[in-house]
């Protein structure tokens, strides 16, 4: 499969319109668009160096980033997996397609 690895320094280097996977830090990412966008290690948010709004600011970067598909990963929780899943309703009754008690 043909792929595109691009470092901050070099998301101008590249043809969106070449038919490849394109691999970019969310920090290049930045006012690019792209159909779909995989997002994962999600539970690696917020670094502990980091501030969690910063983060939070990089990350909303990252997912507006999809025009048609966003898929988003995690393997543990972390302050901005809990936040997704609350606001995306995942785990919630009503969510699930069960009716309240």
């Amino acid at each position: 499969m043909p792929y595109d690895l691009l470092g901050p320094t070099q998301s101008n280097q590249f043809l969106l319109a070449n038919d490849s996977v394109k691999i970019l830090s969310m920090h290049s990412s930045k006012g690019l668009e792209f159909p779909v966008v995989f997002l994962p290690c999600l539970d690696s948010m917020p670094a502990p160096s980091q501030e969690v709004a910063a983060e939070a600011k990089l990350l909303y970067v990252a997912m507006t980033r999809a025009m048609e598909r966003l898929h988003m990963t995690h393997h543990a929780r972390s302050v901005f997996v809990d936040r997704l899943r609350a606001a995306l309703g995942v785990g919630t009754a009503a969510r699930s397609g069960s009716a309240p008690a």
